[in-house]
C-alpha cells in the first residue's frame, strides 16, 4: 500500500490534531489499551442502522484513497425514535479535490445525484470523509464547525458525520458521531448496527437511467473492515483481541447475565451493550433521565470496570475478582450502588 513520507505525514498529523485537540483530549488515561475510542462530548449516541450494502461500499471507498482524503454523503431517513437509517451512500465525484488534510466534494457530482436521491424519497441525512493515516478516529475541530454552521443555517435537528481511517494491516475503519440540538450541537460517538443484507435502494438507483453513466463508485473491489465501533446485536460478529475475555464462550453467558442483572436493577432501566473500535465491551445504562456506562477493558476480569458519566468523568469500581466474573459483578455494582445512594455518582442526562 501508498504511504506517505513519514515527515509530510507527521506535519499533517501534527496540524490535523491541534485542530482536534479540544475534541480528543479531554480525559488522557495512563493505560489506554483501556481506554475507549470516543469524542470526549457525550456518552455513545444510539446505533445507527446501515445496510451492509453501504457499510461495504464506504470501506472501499476509503481504501481507494490510502494516503489522502476523501469523502462523500450519506442518504436515507430517520425512524420514529429518531434513529438514523442509512440506505444509500455516495463518494466522490469526478471533480472532487483531494489533499492530504481536506477535501472537498464535486459539487455539480453532489448536485445530480442529490436530485435523482430526493425524487426517490431520500433525504440526506449526513457526511463522510477520511482522515486515511493520519490516524484520527474524531472529528476535528473544523469538521465540528462545519457540522454546526450548516445544522443551524439550515434549522437542522440532528446530522451524522462518519470519519474513516486506513490502520497499518491497510483496512478500513469507519466511526460514526451525531450531532443534534438537544445534545447541544456536541458530537456523540455512536455504534453501526449492520443490517446484513443489501439495501433495496443501491441496485434501483445504481440502474437508475437519470444516473447512466454519472455515479462514480469505487476502484477497489472488496471491503477490508478493521475496527469499527459495533451494536453487540449487530450482523457482524465482534472482532475480540486473543486473549479478551469474550472469547471464551462461556464468557458470552455471564455477560448475558451481567446484563440481566443490571436490566433487573431498579425501574424501567434499559441496558445497550456495544463494542468499540478497539474490541472493548461497553454497556450502556439508561434509567429515566440517569444514563452512564460500565466499561469492560482488556485486561478484565483481573482489573476493575470503569464507570464512565456523561460528563466526560470517570471512576473506576471498588474491584475484588473472587474466581467467579458474574459473583464479582454484583458484589462491587451493589457497592457502587449504595455509593451513588449517598454521593449521587449518577448524573442527570441533559
Amino acid at each position: 500500500m501508498k504511504r506517505l513520507k513519514k515527515n509530510k505525514l507527521r506535519k499533517a498529523h501534527r496540524g490535523h490534531r491541534e485542530k482536534s485537540s479540544q475534541l480528543c483530549s479531554r480525559n488522557h488515561r495512563a493505560d489506554t489499551s483501556r481506554a475507549p475510542i470516543r469524542a470526549h462530548s457525550d456518552l455513545s449516541a444510539p446505533a445507527i442502522l446501515i445496510y451492509r450494502s453501504e457499510y461495504d461500499y464506504l470501506s472501499r471507498f476509503i481504501l481507494d484513497y490510502p494516503d489522502i482524503e476523501t469523502g462523500g454523503q450519506a442518504y436515507g431517513f430517520f425512524t420514529d425514535k429518531g434513529v438514523f437509517v442509512v440506505v444509500y451512500a455516495i463518494g466522490p465525484g469526478p471533480q472532487t479535490n483531494h489533499q492530504v488534510t481536506f477535501f472537498h466534494q464535486d459539487k455539480e457530482y453532489l448536485l445530480k445525484v442529490n436530485h435523482v436521491l430526493v425524487k426517490h424519497g431520500l433525504q440526506k441525512i449526513g457526511e463522510w470523509h477520511s482522515h486515511h493515516q493520519l490516524g484520527l478516529t474524531c472529528p476535528s475541530g473544523h469538521d465540528v464547525n462545519s457540522v454546526v454552521s450548516v445544522m443551524k443555517k439550515h434549522h437542522m435537528a440532528s446530522h451524522l458525520l462518519c470519519i474513516g481511517n486506513v490502520d497499518h494491516q491497510g483496512r478500513s475503519t469507519l466511526n460514526a458521531f451525531t450531532f443534534s440540538e438537544d445534545s447541544g450541537y456536541r458530537a456523540q460517538l455512536a455504534p453501526w448496527k449492520v443490517i446484513d443484507m443489501e439495501s433495496p435502494y443501491r441496485p434501483m438507483i445504481d440502474n437508475c437511467p437519470e444516473l447512466a453513466g454519472v455515479l462514480c463508485h469505487p476502484r477497489t473491489r472488496a471491503a477490508c473492515h478493521g475496527h469499527n465501533f459495533l451494536a453487540m446485536d449487530s450482523g457482524t460478529k465482534p472482532d475480540y483481541r486473543d486473549d479478551y475475555w469474550l472469547n471464551n464462550k462461556a464468557n458470552n453467558q455471564v455477560l448475558k447475565q451481567i446484563i440481566d442483572y443490571l436490566a433487573d436493577f431498579g425501574e424501567e432501566c434499559s441496558v445497550t451493550p456495544m463494542i468499540d473500535s478497539n474490541g472493548i465491551v461497553h454497556l450502556t445504562i439508561q434509567r429515566g433521565g440517569e444514563r452512564m456506562e460500565v466499561i469492560f477493558g482488556r485486561n478484565f476480569p483481573y482489573e476493575a470496570p470503569l464507570i464512565s458519566f456523561p460528563d466526560g468523568s470517570d471512576m473506576t469500581l471498588e474491584w475484588e475478582y473472587n474466581g467467579s466474573i458474574y459473583g464479582s459483578f454484583v458484589d462491587c455494582y451493589n457497592k457502587f450502588a449504595l455509593a451513588k445512594n449517598n454521593n449521587q455518582y449518577m448524573y442527570n442526562l441533559k
